[in-house]
């Protein structure tokens, strides 16, 4: 009977043990975090350069068709002028 008791006191795990799965798996979730956060990053990367792409695209169908590429010039009837340095991404 006595060593059934021993062996029930026995049983389980120390804290000591508990402590250190509850780190382990505290150190894999900081991993798992950072790479679902850095996956949203290349997503919205893939999707800018496939937009810019089809931009390309455009603007060589546009220039084989006409000749030239688009003006840059800021319409003079829409409100707001444009700042100099980025005129024609505003045209877009």
């Amino acid at each position: 009977m006595q060593s059934n008791k021993l062996r029930s006191a026995q049983a389980g795990f120390t804290l000591i043990e508990i402590m250190a799965v509850i780190i382990i798996l505290s150190i894999l979730m900081v991993f798992l975090v950072g790479t679902m956060m850095n996956s949203g990053d290349v997503v919205h990367s893939k999707n800018t350069r496939m937009f810019l792409d089809q931009l390309e695209t455009m603007l060589i169908d546009f220039e084989s068709e006409n000749g030239d590429y688009p003006p840059s010039t800021f319409p003079s009837t829409l409100p707001d002028m444009p700042s100099a340095t980025n005129m024609g991404a505003e045209m877009l």
